[in-house]
């Protein structure tokens, strides 16, 4: 390996392991703390358009 190869591998891993910490950061800071509240009812909405269970039709 040459000594520019060796360079480039530390420069391109400092960058990585920065950009990690950074990111760990940023989730630390505006992510952890906040909390969604979900129950059945908004999912049903979420998924169905609607709270109520589709109503099969039997004609």
């Amino acid at each position: 390996m040459l000594p520019t190869d060796r360079r480039l591998l530390h420069e391109i891993t400092a960058a990585v392991v920065l950009k990690l910490i950074a990111l760990a950061v940023l989730w630390l800071l505006f992510v952890r703390g906040n909390q969604v509240e979900v129950d059945q009812g908004s999912v049903a909405a979420a998924i169905h358009g609607s709270a109520e269970p589709p109503q099969s039709s039997r004609e």
